[in-house]
C-alpha cells in the first residue's frame, strides 16, 4: 500500500508492549524524566527483554477449511 508508514509492524508491536508495561501511560516530558528513561533503555531494559522474556515464533501457518491453523 503506498503511503503506509508501518515498515516493521512485528518489532514495533513487541517493543510497544514492553515499553508500556515498564513505563506506563503517563506523559514524561521533563529533562530529568527523559534522562532516567534513556538510562533505563540503555542497558537494563534491553537485557531484561532479550534474556528473560520468552518469545514464541510461528513455525507454519496453514489455511484449513477457511481458518488459519498456526503451529508454534
Amino acid at each position: 500500500m503506498p503511503g503506509k508508514k508501518n515498515d516493521n509492524p512485528y518489532i514495533e508491536e513487541k517493543n510497544w508492549t514492553h515499553v508500556r508495561k515498564i513505563v506506563g501511560y503517563d506523559r514524561l516530558d521533563t529533562i530529568d524524566e527523559i534522562e532516567i528513561l534513556n538510562d533505563l533503555y540503555a542497558e537494563p531494559l534491553q537485557l531484561y527483554i532479550n534474556f528473560f522474556q520468552p518469545v514464541m515464533r510461528l513455525k507454519t501457518k496453514q489455511r484449513v477449511r477457511g481458518r488459519l491453523k498456526k503451529d508454534i
